[in-house]
């Protein structure tokens, strides 16, 4: 019998045991502190999608454990917005899924907890990330690939730590824009002549 049961434990401890982690938030107290850190000693106005890199900091979390890193609307932009609505599965939070192919993870396996339980990376931002106020979130996985650890930089009352909110990058030159602008006005214009004149010729 002694022997029985020890046979199971070892089964639960294979395939459901401490090294499982967890999947939900609510599994999860946030514990630990993410920064947003600055830039050349200022907080950017704005990052742009394609041609800014956001630099992250973050301390008191699991030594050796590696960090994936989600980048997540704020609480107001997701307001009457379903589609990108807070869900306590952390693989299904729409809340974090903020690109146009929608990924669910800013960068996975970003980083390995030092022995220090800190850590740091420096992201940059897809071009085809909307314009948008966010945050930073930082989860450690454990040796079984589930959670045991998450922060947002939401969270970090400091200061020091930047609110990031992000802009189209637009590579055009002033006077190309001037021109695109044109060239759109005349096409219309073109358009409505053509069609005025089409419709005055068959009355």
């Amino acid at each position: 019998m002694k022997s029985t049961l020890t046979t199971l434990a070892m089964f639960a401890l294979a395939f459901g045991g401490a090294d499982a982690g967890f999947t939900k938030y609510s599994e999860m107290t946030p514990t630990g502190v993410v920064t947003v850190d600055q830039v050349s000693g200022v907080c950017p106005a704005k990052y742009t999608s394609g041609a800014s890199n956001i630099a992250i900091s973050y301390t008191g979390f699991p030594v050796g454990e590696t960090v994936d890193i989600k980048l997540c609307f704020t609480k107001a932009k997701i307001s009457e917005r379903p589609w990108r609505k807070f869900v306590d599965i952390v693989a299904k939070n729409k809340q974090c899924w903020q690109t146009a192919e929608l990924a669910k993870f800013f960068k996975a396996g970003a980083y390995v907890t030092d022995a220090n339980g800190a850590g740091t990376y420096t992201a940059e931002l897809p071009v085809n990330t909307a314009p948008s106020e966010y945050t930073i979130q930082v989860l450690s996985k454990d040796a079984g690939g589930g959670y045991s650890q998450y922060q947002d930089s939401k969270n970090n009352n400091n200061a020091n730590s930047c609110s990031i909110k992000t802009e189209i990058y637009n590579n055009l030159p002033t006077n190309l824009v001037g021109v695109q602008a044109f060239f759109t006005v005349f096409s219309i214009v073109v358009l409505v002549a053509a069609y005025t004149y089409d419709k005055a010729k068959n009355a």
